[in-house]
């Protein structure tokens, strides 16, 4: 079935925010920090436990109760990934770094980053979104397999979305 956790935070207010969401591998626990706390946790039969990365070339694994043959090995940011209508309307607005890691960050309430993310030993991916031009973003962790350079795809009316000199550093 359909996982989901829910933050009661709204980000609709023009000013940029830190979202982080982590989720524990061994108990499926889910959380949700905005600007440094927490704003909506869950775990046991909500959250899926164990393995859920997608193996190279491949689709995720069985934990949607699958074989999950509705999935595929892409990552989408600010859009429902399999084009539902419009009942689920894209993002409007801007995003910057994104991390992701191959263990928990935040165990408690914490000062915003102040600057772009570096990279350490528990980074799997780093996109900062500051190419500025062209469809490549490029991965800056220096991960052992890596990098995973993605790609920039868009539509919609008007067709976006575009680079902007904007940062919330």
């Amino acid at each position: 079935g359909d996982h989901a956790l829910v933050g009661g935070t709204s980000v609709l207010d023009g000013a940029w925010h830190h979202v982080a969401l982590q989720r524990r591998r061994s108990d499926g626990r889910m959380q949700i920090f905005v600007d440094g706390a927490l704003d909506a946790e869950a775990s046991g039969a909500l959250g899926p436990d164990g393995d859920v990365s997608y193996p190279d070339d491949g689709v995720p694994g069985n934990f949607c109760g699958g074989p999950c043959t509705n999935s595929d090995p892409y990552l989408v940011l600010g859009a429902e990934k399999h084009d539902a209508g419009p009942s689920y309307p894209s993002f409007s607005g801007w995003l910057d770094e994104l991390r992701l890691s191959n263990s928990l960050r935040y165990s408690t309430s914490f000062a915003v980053p102040s600057a772009p993310f570096a990279p350490d030993g528990a980074t799997a991916a780093l996109y900062h979104f500051d190419e500025g031009v062209g469809n490549v973003v490029q991965d800056s962790s220096g991960a052992s397999g890596g990098p995973s350079h993605g790609e920039r795809r868009f539509g919609g009316s008007p067709a976006g979305p575009l680079w902007s000199p904007q940062s919330p550093f």
